[in-house]
């Protein structure tokens, strides 16, 4: 075929064009954002300018080994450029390339394409299996080019990619039909691809049926490539699909979408079209369904499909600060809502449990220190009587058990307080000498019978009043020095105070130490010293009890409070805790101080003999700080130099009483005794006795002479009566009475009690009492109220009278509840006999208080022809076991009235077959026998409570009508001391009685149990007419087994018994 001049430059230009488009294409891409799609349609553009640019040079090189090289790199940028420009087609129209099948087909015409090239790239091969080429010279341009003949391979390639293409160009061509009536870039770029299709295929087509000299497909693969670069440039084909493609997750558990400008569906994952079922009927480019565009177009972040639960987010799709399109994402929540909820429901659930802890704690102190007060208080009563040195060492344990179980319990209650970050600092004046006044008791008590001196080192200038919170300080030193006497078996304690200034005006610092000479603690074993339940060099000390948690909370204490506790120890010698705590100044008044009257002449002269050498030192260091002269004993009687003041150790004192009168007191030396006040006592009319530890207080009231000779605080704190006194006790609990007037008893006093509030409010309106004694937590009507109804009463006398708490509740904000109440002071339960009889001393009138010589609590034994004879009772057993005759008698009078009562209940038990319930009524029936004397009843009781728990059913059933008979037999017998109690009770109006039993059916109908049995304990308060005794003993069960009707038709049987008495 020949070609004029002009058709050759056409085409030489053409040619050029060719290599110019895909030069171009390529820097457009490379400026758009890079996906699959974009380097796809950058690999094509490089293959056709490949394609192209050897073209060009088969043009222009006249040498056939060059001609051979363009041809193979033709055919090289062929394959690149068909290839990856249909992959480019595949992903743009969303044919999933990931599928099984299409991954195969893929492979299998990639490895046919590098077999093709293979053969082309082997002259020899390429002429018998590809195609024969003849390379020729056009006689009239010059320009050279391949006269082919095409093989089978050649044929079959071309085809194929024919083939297609066609197909391809079908799909494309029914997606555009179908959006035809929608505008937007999806659109527009779908026309695009569809006409550079058709391009492509019309070189193939020639390629086929055709022969000619010049070669169309590199020409017309350059135009295809022009028209995909329009759509990049105009469409913006990669800057909507491609962008938002990279930027979900296909797979992700979360709804994505991506559409364009105009809300035309471009893309959707999976997850989508599961939560939306019309995505798969929508084709790309079709508009969004209403519901769909309202996705994109409302405010709303949050949101719920189905079950599932959604955070909605919007990101535009944005080229060249247009927007091309959106992109949803709906993160899929569900799992982070359900695990918030559960967090939710988990904290008001651990808010719930907070507060039930707060509750269980309140509530837990007041039991478990309700049955220890009973426990401690029978302990004591049982001390007084006349008991074996066995029997006494039984009790003692008793005791000193209980007041460490109380220990430990107020250890994990505090805690239990730090932990949830509910231990408040109080802080309110104090006097921090009544505080180490105090002090030194307990440390005394607790050192009992050891060798071990306490020693108190003050600060001379410490203030009279202090700001800040006494009861933590106070406990941080209790702690302290507790572990210290613990850890001391000899030696000494020394607790030290003293101040240094502060940065703010009005502020001190003080610096507290307690110091011993015990057992040290190693180096090893001091970072251990405040952790929680930590006890250190535990194979030393396992025999010593204590919880582990007394430095733990101190430290908390004392950093709460706004300063630092340290230990240094050295192992074997000894170890010293120390901290200090900032505290604001009241006034300027000093605690201790000695009055100018006081120094009759100078300079005052003191001397002194001490058994303990640390204590004499701590004597000299007093008399020299005040300004006075210390003279050695030896040395005074010696030079016979005139003492002012003689201090003697107790020890000393008793060994040479007579040497040190016949000099010092003859000579008119004022003689001071110094004692441990928890020992025996020094009852000395010529000496002031002073209590050790000596200190800044207590040396200064000796030259002040305030203080009292021989009337001193003992182990026997008894050493007062008063007769004339009138107590009224109130508390709930009829055990609790029994033991407060029990442990009471030797003072000599009239002591009335009231099972309630209301009982209470009427008796002080018509009985003057010195002191009332009021529980904390009663039902219907608390301490609290009782109080503030007490002081609201028009009556001077009522609204000064001393309240005193009986309170067995650690609850925070506890002392300042009874101020606010009207209450003057409290008495922790379980009740310490020290702590009752000193709220006594310092309330009582002055006047009441009758001194003696001897302790009141030497009760003088009764004598066995004046106890009663009571049969089936050991009489003495029982008064041993109640602590006093009166005691035993009242007990008596309760055990008959539970006869019918307990014995109709364990019958009943047994007739149901609750036999646990069985088991547990013999077990309170054994111990109750025997507390009274009744001890083969109680080992009746005793040989069931067994059977009960081994399951003995039998024997059980057997047994138990002779045991029943042998209890109701006491009946007769315990009857004169029930007929006894009876008399006691107070007679009131028949309309009080039937007030009350109106209110007890009140109480059940409404299911209030605390009201009903405040109204039963009012009703066994009063003397009841004969008419009721039965019906007593039926409400007294049936309140017992919560019966409601039944308690409720006897009451209203007992108040037409009263009215028919009345009529």
């Amino acid at each position: 075929m020949n070609f004029d001049f002009s058709m050759g430059i056409i085409w030489m230009l053409i040619s050029i064009t060719g290599v110019v488009i895909p030069l171009v294409g390529i820097f457009v891409l490379m400026g758009k954002e890079q996906s699959k799609s974009s380097t796809n349609l950058m690999i094509a553009n490089i293959g056709c300018l490949i394609m192209n640019g050897a073209y060009f040079l088969l043009l222009r090189t006249g040498k056939p080994a060059e001609a051979n090289m363009a041809l193979k790199m033709e055919y090289l940028g062929n394959f690149l450029f068909y290839f990856f420009f249909i992959k480019f087609i595949l992903s743009y129209m969303q044919i999933d390339v990931r599928h099984r099948w299409v991954r195969v087909f893929t492979h299998l015409w990639m490895l046919f394409e590098v077999a093709v090239i293979a053969v082309v790239w082997d002259d020899t091969r390429r002429e018998e299996m590809f195609a024969h080429h003849d390379l020729e010279v056009d006689s009239q341009f010059g320009y050279h080019f391949f006269n082919m003949q095409g093989g089978i391979v050649y044929k079959v390639r071309y085809g194929f990619l024919l083939e297609f293409l066609l197909v391809l160009i079908a799909y494309m061509i029914i997606k555009r039909v179908h959006i035809r009536k929608q505008g937007g870039d999806e659109k527009h770029n779908l026309s695009h691809l569809i006409v550079a299709k058709f391009v492509i295929i019309i070189p193939l087509i020639m390629e086929i049926v055709f022969r000619f000299s010049f070669e169309f497909v590199p020409v017309f693969s350059s135009i295809a490539v022009l028209l995909i670069i329009l759509s990049v440039v105009e469409g913006d084909i990669f800057s909507v699909l491609d962008i938002g493609r990279g930027w979900v997750i296909e797979n992700f558990d979360s709804v994505f979408m991506i559409v364009d400008s105009t809300y035309g569906y471009l893309d959707a994952n999976k997850f989508a079209k599961e939560q939306f079922e019309e995505l798969a009927d929508i084709h790309k480019g079709e508009k969004l369904s209403g519901r769909l565009i309202d996705l994109f177009l409302s405010e709303k972040t949050e949101m719920v499909i189905g079950e599932r639960h959604y955070e909605k987010f919007i990101k535009e799709l944005t080229v060249k600060d247009k927007v091309r399109g959106y992109c949803l994402i709906m993160l899929n929540v569900t799992k982070r809502y359900n695990m918030m909820e559960e967090l939710k429901e988990a904290k008001l659930r651990a808010e719930e449990a907070n507060e039930s802890k707060s509750n269980f704690l309140s509530n837990m102190s007041h039991e478990i220190r309700t049955p220890m007060n009973a426990i401690v208080g029978m302990t004591e009563i049982l001390l007084r009587s006349d008991l074996s040195d066995q029997d006494r060492g039984y009790l003692m344990n008793i005791k000193n058990s209980g007041a460490s179980l109380l220990t430990i319990i107020n250890d994990i209650l505090d805690f239990s307080k730090i932990e949830s970050g509910k231990l408040e600092i109080i802080e309110e004046e104090y006097e921090p000498m009544s505080m180490l006044s105090d002090l030194s008791m307990i440390f005394l008590n607790r050192i009992g019978d050891k060798p071990v001196e306490l020693i108190f080192d003050i600060d001379r200038n410490l203030p009279n009043k202090l700001y800040g919170d006494a009861l933590r300080i106070r406990q941080v030193i209790i702690n302290i020095a507790n572990n210290a006497i613990k850890f001391t078996a000899a030696g000494y304690v020394k607790l030290a105070i003293q101040m240094a200034p502060a940065t703010e005006e009005n502020m001190v610092n003080l610096n507290i130490s307690i110091e011993d000479s015990g057992q040290g603690i190693k180096p090893e074993d001091l970072d251990k010293l405040f952790g929680s339940f930590q006890q250190v060099d535990t194979k030393k000390n396992r025999n010593k009890e204590g919880t582990g948690l007394g430095l733990a909370i101190s430290k908390q204490l004392v950093e709460t409070m706004g300063g630092q506790i340290g230990v240094r120890s050295e192992y074997g010698k000894g170890s010293e805790f120390y901290f200090h705590i900032p505290q604001r100044v009241i006034g300027d008044q000093v605690a201790a101080a000695v009055r100018e009257d006081a120094v009759l002449h100078e300079p005052v002269v003191v001397s002194g003999h001490m058994k303990d050498g640390r204590t004499l030192a701590q004597l000299k260091k007093l008399t020299e700080g005040y300004g006075f002269r210390f003279v050695d004993c030896y040395e005074a009687r010696s030079r016979k130099d005139k003492v002012d003041y003689f201090f003697v150790d107790e020890a000393v004192y008793r060994g040479i009483k007579d040497s040190i009168e016949e000099y010092f007191v003859s000579t008119g030396t004022e003689l001071c005794v110094l004692q441990n006040p928890m020992r025996e006592a020094v009852w000395d009319d010529q000496a002031t006795v002073v209590n050790k530890p000596l200190y800044t207080l207590n040396f200064c009231q000796v030259i002040n002479h305030e203080t009292t000779a021989a009337f001193v605080e003992t182990d026997n704190v008894m050493n007062f009566t008063a007769p004339q006194a009138q107590i009224l006790i109130v508390d709930d609990n009829e055990m609790n009475l029994k033991v407060a007037k029990g442990l009471l008893q030797p003072l000599q006093m009239n002591i009335d009690t009231a099972s309630s509030g209301k009982t209470a409010l009427e008796m002080v309106q018509s009985k003057q009492y010195h002191i009332v004694f009021m529980d904390h937590m009663m039902p219907v009507m608390d301490g609290v109220e009782t109080t503030q109804k007490m002081r609201a009463l028009e009556d001077t006398y009522i609204q000064n009278m001393p309240i005193i708490a009986l309170t067995a509740n650690a609850v925070m904000g506890a002392r300042e509840i009874f101020k606010e109440a009207g209450m003057n002071d409290f008495v922790a339960k379980p009740i310490e006999l020290k702590d009752i009889c000193s709220k006594i001393r310092a309330w009582l009138p002055h006047e009441l208080i009758v001194k003696m010589s001897a302790p009141a609590q030497q009760q003088l034994q009764i004598p066995a022809q004046m106890l009663p004879v009571i049969e089936g009772l050991d009489v003495m057993e029982g008064i041993k076991n109640c602590g006093s005759l009166e005691l035993f008698t009242n007990l008596l009078g309760d055990f008959y009235k539970l006869i019918d009562l307990k014995s109709t209940k364990i019958e009943k038990c047994l007739a149901d077959g609750m036999i646990r319930d069985y088991t547990i009524e013999v077990h309170a029936l054994k111990n109750t026998a025997r507390m009274i004397g009744a001890l083969e009843l109680s080992e009746q009781f005793y040989q069931m409570e067994q059977c009960g728990n081994a399951g003995d059913v039998d024997t059980i059933f057997r047994e138990t009508p002779a045991i029943m008979e042998l209890y109701r037999s006491y009946k007769p017998i315990l009857e004169p001391y029930g007929k006894a109690n009876e008399q006691d009770k107070k007679e009131v109006p028949k309309e009080e009685l039937v007030k009350v039993l109106e209110q007890l059916n009140a109480a059940m109908d409404s299911f209030d149990l605390d009201g009903a049995d405040a109204a039963l304990a009012e009703l066994e308060e009063y003397r009841l007419p004969e008419e009721l005794g039965p019906y007593m003993e039926e409400l007294r069960a049936y309140v017992a087994d919560v019966a409601m009707e039944e308690v409720m038709n006897t009451g209203n049987k007992m108040i037409e018994v009263l009215e028919r008495i009345t009529e």
